[in-house]
């Protein structure tokens, strides 16, 4: 039977790492962000679930966020509101698979 791995953590808005795990991430650009899986986890692409933190902003707002070229390396993310202007938010993830 396959043994299942998984990474979550949580990224801040400035890319930084806000919730420790096997990874380490970066901003690069207005809500744009790598994220790199630590010591190989991953032999195959993983199912990746992100949730944006929209604390702060008023009850009714949403962000929508979309993954990029993931991989069992990592992934990128773009974050933008509902009119289409990327945006800085920190997020929540996990990642998963079946090794």
């Amino acid at each position: 039977m396959p043994e299942v791995k998984t990474i979550s953590g949580q990224v801040n808005a400035n890319g930084s790492v806000g919730i420790e795990g096997s990874f380490n991430s970066n901003r690069t650009g207005t809500g744009l962000y790598t994220v790199n899986f630590n010591n190989n986890v991953f032999t195959s692409e993983p199912i990746i679930v992100v949730t944006v933190i929209t604390d702060g902003e008023s009850s009714t707002y949403t962000a929508c966020a979309s993954i990029h070229d993931a991989s069992p390396n990592g992934f990128s993310l773009s974050v933008q509101n509902l009119s289409g202007k990327s945006k800085d938010f920190p997020f929540n993830f996990i990642a998963t698979s079946a090794q």
